[in-house]
């Protein structure tokens, strides 16, 4: 059926099609999902649109889809709800019009009342995204941007949840941050370096910078390895914020891609890889380092992230070789002076579990807003390798041997750097 504008009319008791009800639904409000495929590609438009609905006989509020690509699926979704129409094609070309009009493919307006209308970005992973010339970084709430919070961008992982203090200034973040790292710098900042780096991707890809580490935390039992691991690395968490709830590396590749497939740009914590006398152990352990752990230092991988992994000091003992080339390893001093400074670190974290998350939040609107002024990253954010390693040359010099190594000190020096530049900015 081609129906006009003009024979539409939207009322309280029902949408009404030449003075015929055809739908007895009061549409509300609707709801209009853009989904974002991958971070460079144009987006791909879906959609799915929600309709906030009230029927004449109930008077209660239900919800229901119309998706153009599927629209009889709207008329199944109705008749679960006890609404039946009685021409089934008049109803689909009355959704379909109502849609477009609503969509903005036509400026008019449908006869009768207002419908509010809603519009949503959506993406199936969290991490960076480039549209409308602007980067934002997708949580499972709200996108980062130059300018804040946004929440009509988000993405649809169960586990990339940012919470954070929103009653907590960005000088007073980093205050408490510093505050933190002066607890136990020796610690922490190699840790914080690493977070950081793992959320910088399309910055680092931008200026052809090092490949990035990952970081190995070793350590003797009960040294707070895992305990600094989740309290300063996991950023982004499930709906219950639990810091504590990271990847065991004795479970299976499987479960590690369930938990890991809709997360990118943010560090992924396994805990406890071993030196395990069961040969079985060993096997697993080194199946999912060999593959899901190995593509996360991929910049074409579909997972973008930095590993962070505690073990014990022999951890990469029984591991390929090449594997020391592509963490930092942070060995965690076990002297009593060490473990009391740690202990103070972590209990500060533990009475302050949303610190960190919220530093984060106002650290990435920080690089946002030096790529929004700047529109390259190149000067500002100090991306020359020459130039860092000229830096940390004053220091350390480049050996002969263990070339990597050194490229990924550059890189946590690099990160680090950007930490400081932040600080000064803000004036702290």
């Amino acid at each position: 059926y081609y129906l006009k504008r003009d024979q539409i009319d939207l009322t309280d008791q029902g949408v009404l099609f030449q003075n015929t009800l055809i739908l007895p639904i009061h549409i509300k409000t609707m709801d209009i999902f853009q989904g974002y495929q991958e971070a460079n590609a144009p987006p791909h438009i879906t959609c799915k649109s929600g309709f906030e609905k009230s029927t004449i006989n109930i008077g209660s509020f239900y919800s229901f889809t119309y998706d153009p690509e599927n629209p009889q699926n709207s008329l199944k979704e109705l008749k679960k709800l006890g609404i039946q129409p009685k021409d089934k094609m008049i109803a689909l070309s009355v959704l379909e019009l109502i849609f477009n009009r609503v969509c903005g493919l036509s400026e008019k307006n449908l006869n009768g009342s207002e419908i509010t209308v809603r519009k949503f970005n959506t993406a199936s992973r969290s991490g960076w995204f480039f549209t409308d010339n602007q980067w934002l970084y997708l949580t499972s709430e709200f996108a980062i941007t130059s300018s804040g919070i946004h929440e009509g961008w988000y993405c649809t992982s169960p586990n990339a949840y940012l919470y954070f203090n929103h009653n907590l200034t960005a000088e007073d973040a980093y205050w408490q941050m510093l505050d933190l790292l002066n607890l136990d710098f020796e610690s922490a900042s190699p840790i914080l370096s690493i977070t950081l780096l793992s959320m910088l991707r399309p910055f680092r890809r931008e200026a052809n910078l090092y490949p990035a580490p990952g970081m190995l935390i070793l350590g003797p039992t009960s040294s707070g390895k895992t305990e600094l691991a989740t309290n300063l690395a996991h950023i982004l968490t499930q709906q219950n914020g639990r810091l504590n709830q990271i990847f065991i590396l004795q479970k299976s590749a499987r479960d590690l891609k369930q938990a890991a497939d809709t997360l990118s740009d943010t560090p992924l914590i396994l805990d406890d890889i071993r030196n395990s006398p069961a040969s079985s152990l060993r096997q697993n352990i080194a199946a999912v380092m060999d593959s899901i752990v190995r593509s996360c230092f991929l910049e074409d991988s579909a997972y973008y992230l930095l590993p962070i992994l505690t073990g014990e000091c022999d951890a990469l003992n029984k591991q390929l070789p090449s594997w020391r080339n592509r963490m930092i390893e942070v060995s965690l001093d076990a002297s009593p002076d060490s473990m009391n400074q740690r202990r103070e670190l972590i209990g500060q974290l533990h009475r302050h579990p949303l610190l960190v998350r919220t530093f984060v939040r106002y650290f990435l609107q920080f690089i946002l807003n030096i790529w929004k002024d700047h529109g390259t990253a190149h000067d500002i954010l100090h991306m020359d390798p020459a130039e860092l390693e000229e830096e940390l040359s004053d220091f350390i010099c480049r050996p002969e041997q263990n070339q990597r190594s050194y490229d990924n000190l550059l890189m946590s020096l690099w990160s680090f750097e950007l930490f400081i530049q932040y600080g000064v900015t803000l004036g702290v």
